[in-house]
């Protein structure tokens, strides 16, 4: 299924009198990417999608390593572990689809209370919700690079979506995130 946007979304500005409650509740800032689509999807949605988007963006926003630790911190602390290539003298690193491997990944992933939360959010929207987060992966290529650098709620909100797509993965949000993956070479 090819997903394409059909407009491109206005900046979110106080400047312009606007006032979005979504991105006001969880501090997102307007970044010409992610966040605008966003905004755009939120602006022409039904009621009950809202509700489902603002449910998975609390959701996103909420997601914590199962360790305990902090993204950044677990995610050097994986990169060491299971990154390639081992370096000479170093410990052989575990192969992917390994138990040992498995194991290592475990402890970065959110853990299953959330994963549960999302799955069921995830069933209860339906494909609406699958489309429409494929639809911000797509645009976040666009967002300022300022934005998706520091430690903020755009980049640990969009952190936590690219999470959601672990627990049940849309072929669309695949799709996406191999667009998204590839722009951030």
């Amino acid at each position: 299924m090819k997903i394409e946007p059909s407009k491109t979304p206005s900046r979110l500005s106080k400047k312009n009198g606007d006032d979005w409650s979504l991105a006001r509740e969880f501090g997102l800032l307007a970044d010409g990417g992610w966040v605008d689509w966003l905004k755009q999807i939120w602006t022409n949605s039904t009621p009950a999608t809202r509700l489902h988007l603002e449910e998975l963006i609390g959701l996103c926003r909420d997601a914590q390593p199962a360790s305990g630790g902090d993204w950044t911190t677990m995610q050097h602390e994986i990169e060491s572990l299971c990154g390639y290539p081992t370096p000479p003298g170093h410990e052989p690193k575990p192969e992917p689809g390994t138990e040992a491997y498995q194991k290592d990944l475990d402890r970065v992933a959110p853990d299953e209370a959330w994963c549960s939360k999302v799955r069921a959010l995830k069933q209860k929207a339906g494909q609406v919700l699958a489309i429409e987060v494929a639809h911000l992966f797509q645009r976040a290529v666009h967002s300022g690079i300022g934005t998706l650098n520091r430690k903020a709620p755009n980049r640990e909100i969009l952190r936590g979506l690219i999470w959601s797509v672990a627990v049940d993965a849309a072929t669309c949000q695949i799709d996406a995130l191999r667009q998204l993956a590839i722009w951030s070479l």
